[in-house]
């Protein structure tokens, strides 16, 4: 899976919301992914209106900030 394009992206998070994240190589081939939950939004990107997110790794415990372009909605009623 190559990672997606920003116009691809039209969604907003909010905390609490359960996510599937993704992290890629450098080539953009994902080399690790897992489920978690937005814990809030980290800051905004305005001249490429890009969202970054902090996000609780179910697996490890460790909170990580994350681009709206590496998260996916883990349930589609999370989303406004």
């Amino acid at each position: 899976m190559i990672r997606k394009e920003p116009q691809m992206i039209k969604r907003s998070y909010k905390k609490g919301d359960l996510v599937r994240w993704y992290e890629y190589y450098e080539d953009e081939i994902i080399k690790n992914g897992g489920t978690g939950v937005i814990v809030s939004l980290s800051r905004q990107v305005e001249y490429y209106n890009i969202r970054y997110y902090n996000v609780l790794k179910q697996d490890t415990g460790e909170i990580e900030e994350f681009s709206e372009l590496d998260l996916d909605p883990l349930h589609k009623g999370n989303m406004k």
